[in-house]
């Protein structure tokens, strides 16, 4: 049984306690501005879910303790930084993995001439360029495989203002993302179960992460990518 440490106890931090519980000796629970550092020779791994503003110094302080590390996403707001920590995991020799909860759902995805993302976020705080990294994020990994290789052509802002809505445009295709805040005042559930209607996505990932049985540079290739990918879209907007 791995001995993890928790750094972040939020409602996103809570809803992980409840799935690595099942599986883990969960040694400590920390927010973000607790003291971690003298406790992190108590575990093998920590899990961070702590605002993405705070996960650089965290993720560098627990992997260069010589700890493993898995990191809600993004792993930083910036893809430098994003390097940064890469960099310190292979000197250190520790694992580093960020949240790609989407890439275990059971999803045959094709792309055609004409593409659509949409999603929408209960949230009474969130902005529209907020969404990059609340939502958008795991579309841009999950659509790794299509467009890793592909030259943006363009991308059209269509909407930064209530919403957030923009197409990037490819030689042969072009890809719409819709992102739509709005507040209801209601707490809604975490969708965690595949579309087959059987897997529990987030717990089926991080079993796969402590277990070691998934691919850690796929991962570091995700993330950094869709950091990278972020920041295109946001100098368009500017």
């Amino acid at each position: 049984m791995k001995k993890i440490g928790l750094i972040g106890y939020g409602k996103w931090g809570k809803i992980l306690y409840d799935k690595l519980k099942i599986f883990c000796d969960i040694k400590f629970i920390c927010r973000s501005k607790d003291s971690y550092l003298d406790k992190l020779d108590q575990i093998d791994w920590v899990v961070i879910a702590t605002p993405e503003d705070t996960h650089y110094e965290i993720v560098k302080n627990c992997l260069s303790n010589g700890k493993n590390v898995f990191c809600e996403k993004p792993l930083t707001p910036t893809y430098k930084q994003s390097c940064q920590l890469f960099d310190i995991a292979e000197q250190h020799k520790v694992k580093l993995y960020v949240d790609d909860v989407q890439n275990f759902r059971i999803v045959d995805y094709k792309l055609e001439q004409n593409n659509f993302v949409e999603r929408k976020k209960n949230s009474k705080n969130s902005t529209p360029l907020d969404l990059f990294f609340k939502l958008a994020y795991h579309d841009f990994y999950f659509l790794y495989e299509h467009i890793k290789n592909k030259k943006i052509k363009d991308v059209e802002i269509l909407n930064t203002t209530k919403n957030l809505n923009f197409k990037v445009l490819y030689d042969n295709f072009n890809i719409e993302f819709l992102y739509d805040v709005y507040f209801d005042g209601k707490e809604h559930n975490i969708n965690s179960v595949s579309i087959d209607g059987k897997d529990d996505i987030v717990l089926k990932m991080l079993q796969k992460v402590f277990n070691e049985d998934v691919d850690f540079d796929y991962n570091k290739k995700i993330s950094l990518f869709a950091n990278k990918y972020i920041e295109t879209i946001i100098n368009y907007c500017k």
